[in-house]
């Protein structure tokens, strides 16, 4: 992951011997990291945190901050 504009979220799947073709969340993410139990990825956008399943790249729902900075 990137911090350019179309970032995607791809994942690498080593299978039965052999990579697997490479799979992707929806693009425009900055940054990303496992959480620490490894349950989720915890990736950014310009405006939200969005969870992902670290396995299917599944998203689950985005939360925008609220509130003043």
């Amino acid at each position: 992951v990137t911090d350019a504009a179309s970032s995607p979220l791809v994942r690498y799947a080593y299978e039965n011997g052999a990579w697997a073709a490479p799979t992707q969340a929806a693009n425009g993410f900055l940054d990303a990291a496992l959480s620490a139990d490894g349950s989720q990825i915890l990736a950014l956008t310009a405006t939200t945190l969005v969870p992902v399943d670290p396995v299917t790249l599944a998203m689950g729902t985005a939360v925008s901050p609220s509130g003043t900075w």
